[in-house]
């Protein structure tokens, strides 16, 4: 519907500087007949105007074509458009780069003729503050289950995935394993080769660990020398192959850095789910405990039926 204005283009043009968006008025080729202030700023030409030039111009050339057919749907059926109900459209700046703009269209008739205001915002500042606020989110999300030092799960996201498992087990029947290791003499290979040392023994055993295991498995800093690894789908039969040949990498890494550790590890199979996460960590920890108490350097395994 056309709006009805009592005033003249002059006076009218008068008025689009008092709007802060970018504000055209264009007659039906397209040809602009007046433009506030912010329009310059964003659309203007190397003169600093806009007066005179086709609107088309500041549209890039793939879309042209669907701009100049958008056009003239407008004329024949002159709806107005509020912003927030607008697609978006790519317009070029004054230094031909193309920006997102939402764009308000209404036409309007003066005592000079009838036109067609344009009101444009650029919505590229907004779009990167969003494209960036869920980057940050996304970071904090990944902080907020990941150890820092290693890049495994930590013991808080763990115990989520154990719960989840825990609940699948007892809906569909599915059975789960989940290992518990710790590093035999930790402590030594600090006091001897550093805390520096440690860490880099730390990194190492998740980096081994993520290129060995499925990627349906998860391995998780439970302390500060202590993992587990939660393996689905995973029953007692089916352990040898991702857990032992773990450790066994793990320990010729060890090896081959001359670091003078091993690992205790208790490996735990559930046919029937356990009452909660706390208590199959806890389970695969007990087995842990039990190699170390035996000589340390070894793999004890249950299963709960």
């Amino acid at each position: 519907m056309t709006q009805q204005l009592d005033t003249s283009l002059e006076v009218y043009c008068q008025f689009l500087n008092s709007i802060p968006d970018a504000a055209l008025l264009a007659d039906p080729t397209g040809q602009i007949v007046c433009s506030n202030n912010s329009a310059i700023h964003l659309f203007g030409s190397s003169e600093g105007r806009l007066w005179a030039r086709n609107i088309q111009e500041m549209i890039p050339e793939p879309a042209k074509a669907a701009h100049q057919e958008l056009m003239g749907n407008y004329w024949v059926n002159p709806v107005a458009r509020p912003m927030d109900n607008r697609t978006q459209l790519e317009a070029l700046t004054k230094e031909g780069i193309p920006v997102p703009v939402s764009v308000m269209l209404n036409q309007l008739d003066l005592q000079d003729g009838r036109y067609v205001l344009a009101i444009c915002r650029d919505v590229s500042l907004a779009q990167n503050q969003q494209k960036h606020l869920r980057a940050a989110l996304d970071r904090e999300h990944s902080l907020a289950m990941t150890d820092s030092l290693t890049g495994a799960s930590n013991l808080r996201h763990f115990k989520e995935l154990v719960s989840n498992e825990i609940e699948r087990c007892g809906r569909h029947g599915r059975v789960f394993s989940l290992a518990y290791f710790d590093i035999d003499n930790f402590k030594l290979l600090n006091d001897s080769s550093g805390h520096a040392a440690g860490d880099q023994l730390l990194r190492r055993i998740v980096e081994i660990a993520k290129g060995r295991l499925r990627k349906t498995d998860v391995i998780a800093r439970i302390g500060g020398d202590e993992f587990a690894v939660l393996l689905p789908e995973t029953d007692a039969a089916d352990l040898g192959s991702p857990v032992t040949h773990l450790l066994v990498e793990i320990n010729q890494e060890m090896d081959k850095n001359e670091w003078p550790v091993t690992l205790s590890c208790g490996v735990v199979t559930y046919r029937t789910p356990p009452k909660s996460a706390d208590d199959a960590i806890e389970a695969a920890d007990h087995l842990m405990y039990q190699v170390k108490a035996g000589g340390k350097n070894g793999e004890q395994q249950t299963v709960f039926e």
